[in-house]
């Protein structure tokens, strides 16, 4: 499929336009966007047009589109910003597969038969809009959640951040399209180990040794994280805490970005964002949180148990303050910059930890 050519055409500016054939506004990869709309009302027309598009490119890679489409509208982008994103990213996009037909099995049944298989993603999708449109978004969400939990890890984390953006822009039909990939995506690391008396710091700090030296084989994130996860002494392992809160947590995975700038550690942080989001809609908070940990966990032990005892420095050059992050987010063209400058503002905003800005730092030096 071809990317969409987007004209936004000022009438100001039309005497500057050369002829062009009539025949050209009729076909069918332009679209014309209103000049008049507001920030909001573009990035809904821009995820509308996104939902063309796979959830995964390339053998395996999230398709971040929606995702920073909705935190660069969030952060204040202009709809000149949103739409220079939408051309400069979709090239790389693949097609979204023909839609199948409504199943006619429960929601429990079909992610039970389905879970774990791209395959399935276009009777994922069909099954999940329909029982959004019958009961519903938060209905919905309120099932499927428990079930998917044991997976937070499917696709690096993609799946329940593409689902927390798709809540927070009140978007039922990316909603669908993100439960149907978190679904495909499904990856659960093992079952949860009692639980020992000891904080996330000790636990990581008795864990390490079991990656430090360990020689990974080729692959992407979710491919080390399983990997970590079969090794017969993590398995063995006591990794789960006595108490555990949302707030340690986010703590954790700060600490652990701030102090490597690790690619892998970024999407801990913005996972646990998302995971922030969607949390009031999960009954047994305690027990996402747990899953949460063991990905996290996991994820980290998949970089080799980097250092996280050393605060990684800041780039002189990077800005600032808050007002001159996102205005520089609203600029950038990497998906990760964004998404991770949306989420520090986002948790400084809730949590009050200045820590997060010197994260955001990082991720725009």
């Amino acid at each position: 499929m071809r990317p969409v050519l987007y004209l936004a055409f000022d009438t100001r500016e039309c005497h500057s336009i050369p002829p062009l054939n009539p025949n050209f506004f009729s076909h069918p990869a332009v679209v014309i966007l209103n000049p008049m709309m507001n920030a909001d009302a573009h990035c809904r027309k821009l995820l509308a047009l996104g939902r063309r598009y796979h959830p995964a490119y390339k053998n395996g890679l999230s398709n971040h589109l929606p995702m920073a489409l909705i935190a660069l509208q969030r952060m204040g982008a202009t709809p000149a910003q949103l739409e220079a994103f939408y051309c400069h990213y979709v090239p790389r996009l693949e097609p979204m597969p023909a839609d199948a037909e409504t199943p006619t099995s429960g929601l429990k049944e079909l992610l039970r038969d389905s879970r774990g298989s791209m395959a399935r993603l276009p009777v994922l999708r069909a099954g999940i809009r329909k029982a959004i449109r019958e009961a519903g978004l938060e209905a919905t969400l309120r099932e499927l959640l428990p079930v998917l939990i044991p997976g937070v890890s499917a696709a690096a984390f993609h799946g329940i951040i593409r689902l927390a953006y798709a809540v927070q822009a009140e978007a039922p039909e990316e909603a669908a399209i993100a439960l149907a990939y978190w679904a495909a995506e499904y990856l659960e690391l093992g079952e949860l180990p009692a639980p020992k008396t000891a904080s996330l710091e000790a636990i990581a700090g008795q864990l390490g040794p079991v990656t430090r030296n360990h020689e990974f084989r080729p692959g992407i994130i979710t491919d080390r994280m399983a990997e970590v996860a079969a090794l017969p002494k993590f398995r063995a392992a006591a990794s789960q805490p006595g108490s555990l809160a949302l707030d340690t947590l986010a703590a954790f995975a700060l600490a652990a970005y701030r102090r490597t700038g690790n690619f892998t550690l970024l999407h801990g942080v913005t996972g646990c964002h998302a995971l922030r989001i969607l949390l009031p809609l999960i009954d047994n908070q305690e027990r996402a949180l747990r899953y949460y940990w063991q990905a996290l966990l996991v994820a980290w032990l998949s970089t080799g148990a980097l250092d996280i005892t050393t605060v990684t420095a800041t780039d002189n050059a990077a800005p600032g303050n808050w007002q001159e992050l996102l205005r520089a987010a609203c600029r950038a063209s990497d998906e990760h910059v964004i998404k991770m400058v949306y989420t520090c503002w986002a948790e400084n905003r809730h949590y009050g930890q200045e820590e997060y800005l010197a994260a955001a730092r990082i991720a725009i030096r």
